[in-house]
């Protein structure tokens, strides 16, 4: 018995929702054990009647529930762009700490840097290396050392390599160059 009232909940429910297909015409017959049935079809051996089912009128209830649904998917669609705006305003203020960080150890090595513009083509504008190339010169240049089978104590010597491998502009390179071609 409780499966018939769960059978007849659901086909109640769908009864309600039939009006709104438009026109479908639903039958209602009593089975042997006295249980009223309704369906899309009648049962061949059951005498049927046809039912009319009215739509019902919308109702301020309706309307409040629809407002109280539009109002919450705005809230989450805006809950959704606040979120959007959140992570973009993160990878914003990271790559800009990256650019800060960058800038720092750029400004160790000298030259003239513009914080506003690209500073890897600045890089290679003033040096023709790359900033991390700049930024990392001193590890670089020990393992440059130690491929020229210099003695260790040189590859080790922070003076050494400076003298040896501080990265010069481009500049300085064609300065070192003139006055070497002359003998200056």
């Amino acid at each position: 018995m409780p499966s018939t009232i769960v059978s007849q909940s659901l086909l109640l429910l769908t009864l309600c929702a039939l009006p709104a297909l438009g026109g479908a015409e639903i039958f209602k017959w009593v089975d042997e054990h006295g249980v009223t049935h309704y369906g899309e079809k009648p049962q061949a051996d059951r005498a049927a009647e046809t039912v009319t089912l009215e739509p019902r009128p919308a109702t301020t209830q309706d309307a409040d529930t629809t407002e109280r649904l539009n109002s919450v998917a705005e809230s989450l669609r805006q809950s959704r762009l606040s979120k959007e705006q959140a992570a973009t305003d993160i990878a914003k203020r990271e790559q800009l700490a990256s650019q800060i960080d960058k800038l720092a150890n750029l400004s160790a090595l000298g030259g003239n840097w513009n914080a506003g513009g690209d500073l890897e083509v600045q890089c290679q504008a003033q040096y023709g290396q790359g900033c991390d190339a700049l930024i990392n010169w001193k590890e670089n240049a020990r393992t440059h050392c130690r491929t020229q089978r210099t003695r260790e104590q040189y590859c080790s010597d922070d003076a050494y390599l400076a003298r040896k491998y501080f990265p010069q502009t481009i500049e300085q390179q064609r300065k070192i160059g003139i006055r070497s071609r002359y003998g200056r």
